[in-house]
This record gives C-alpha cells, sequence and structure tokens, in this order.
C-alpha cells in the first residue's frame, strides 16, 4: 500500500515536470519574434516601393528601400535576397554577396540564393580554394549547413515528444504488453532526441559562435599580425568569404578558405 501511495505521488509531480520540458522549448521562440518595430503596414509599403523602384531600373531607390526593410526588423530571407540583387545591379559586388549570405543564413535550402552566390563568385578576384573541397566530411558539413533550421528545430521537438512519451508510457502504461512496448522503444527515442538534439546544436553553434565575414573594400591586406608595420602576406579583395577567429582591438584575424590566415582592420569585414 505504502508503494501505491508513493507511486501516486510521484505521477502527478512527473507529469506536472514533462508538461514544463515540453513547453521550454517554445519559450526563447516567442520572446524573439515578439520584437518587431515595423509595422505590417510599414513593411508591405517598402517592399513595394523596393519591388516598383527595381521594375523601373532605379536600383539606388530600391536598395534604400530594401535596406530600411531590413534594418526596421524585416530581415527575412526575401528581403536581403532583393537587397543582394539590387548591390549586384549597382555594381557593389562585395555587399551583394553579403547581403545574399545573409539571406542564405535564413533560407539555407533556397537554391535560388546559392545560383546567386554561384553567379556572382565569378566576379571575386581571389581564387582560394582549399584542398578540403574534395573531402567527404566537408561535404557533409556543407549539407548540413543548408539544413534549415526550421526543419532541424522540428526534428528535435518530435523526437522529443516521442521520447517523453515512451518514458510516460514505461512508466504508467496500465497495459502491460504497451508498457513493455514503451520500454523497448526508449532506448531508441533517446539515441533520436541525442542525434536530432546534436544536428540542432551543431546548427546553433554555426550560426551564433562560428562567426564568417565578407572582405568589403576593394582590396585588403593580410598581415602577419595586428598593425600597419606587419609584414604583408598576401592581398584579399572584394567579396571573399572569411572566418573570422579573433578580434584585438581595430583588427581581426581571419583565416581563408585555403587555411591561410593573417590580420586584417575589422572594418575590411562585414559578419555574416
Amino acid at each position: 500500500m505504502e508503494r501505491h501511495a508513493a507511486s501516486g505521488l510521484f505521477q502527478p509531480m512527473f507529469l506536472a515536470l514533462l508538461s514544463l520540458m515540453l513547453v521550454a522549448p517554445f519559450t526563447a521562440v516567442g520572446q524573439e519574434l515578439a520584437r518587431d518595430p515595423l509595422s505590417d503596414a510599414e513593411a508591405v509599403e517598402l517592399a513595394t516601393a523596393g519591388a516598383e523602384a527595381y521594375e523601373r531600373g532605379d536600383f539606388t531607390v530600391a536598395e534604400e528601400q530594401y535596406r530600411r526593410l531590413v534594418q526596421g526588423g524585416r530581415d527575412s530571407a526575401a528581403a536581403y535576397y532583393n537587397l543582394g540583387n539590387c548591390l549586384y545591379r549597382l555594381g557593389r559586388t562585395g555587399e551583394s554577396i553579403l547581403a545574399w549570405e545573409r539571406a542564405r543564413r535564413r533560407a539555407p535550402a533556397d537554391s535560388v540564393i546559392l545560383e546567386n552566390l554561384l553567379f556572382a563568385g565569378d566576379r571575386i578576384i581571389d581564387r582560394v580554394g582549399g584542398a578540403e573541397d574534395s573531402d567527404p566530411l566537408e561535404s557533409l558539413w556543407r549539407w548540413h549547413g543548408r539544413l534549415p533550421a526550421a526543419v532541424a528545430t522540428s526534428l528535435f521537438l518530435v523526437s522529443w515528444w516521442f521520447f517523453n512519451a515512451c518514458l510516460a508510457g514505461a512508466l504508467f502504461m496500465r497495459v502491460p504488453r504497451l508498457r513493455r512496448l514503451a520500454a523497448y522503444l526508449l532506448p531508441v527515442a533517446l539515441l533520436v532526441v541525442m542525434c536530432s538534439g546534436a544536428v540542432l546544436g551543431l546548427l546553433v553553434y554555426r550560426r551564433d559562435v562560428v562567426l564568417q565575414g565578407i572582405v568589403q573594400p576593394a582590396r585588403a591586406d593580410l598581415l602577419s599580425a595586428p598593425g600597419e608595420s606587419a609584414v604583408r602576406i598576401t592581398t584579399i579583395h572584394e567579396g571573399l568569404k572569411v572566418r573570422v577567429r579573433r578580434r584585438r582591438g581595430d583588427w581581426m584575424e581571419v583565416l581563408l578558405p585555403n587555411g591561410l590566415r593573417g590580420w586584417v582592420p575589422s572594418t575590411a569585414v562585414a559578419p555574416i
């Protein structure tokens, strides 16, 4: 009898904890969506004005409208894509690649954005592809980078719910056969939730920890140390994509795709 009473006390406590665990993943998302300085009407007005200006060939005005749109909080993949189109038409290759890379970060599976980046790549002076381009692990890494965050989040949430359902079934299911089935599925559910969590966590890591940027000036010297008096290693040019390793004052150390690294002024590279 005492064992039964303890089980009855544990059950509501477990269910309360389970409900909290299921609701928690949505909290940060809701807080993020709550911030939006532009109203829907203002966003539509800017997008319409930008599209009309682009259609009549007034790319300067179109660029201004789309830039106001992204600066006003409506920094969607479509907004950055259209901004990149305007900048490319104006001959500002580095800025257009930066805008398209920001669009790609928001919609990594969009083939049109990728095609524009490949097309703009013909204007990039630097050809510094590394030997890792043929590495199977590097191919897997690139595939992972194209996985939409929404898909990874959905997979994690579904696997999370499945794991908790199996756990609840193994503990509280009254039908012995279903309880055994839930217990058998529990290790599989745990493995799935760990794998999907790792995929999602790696996406967050790539987005928030691994800082990449695009070279903006027509040319910039890559130096051996932070400071104008340092030895010049090579010269990099507008549109090149680099990885930012660290900052020191007004300088940043960057890693080129071919593994070469050095220092440039912080103003030379705009973060994606």
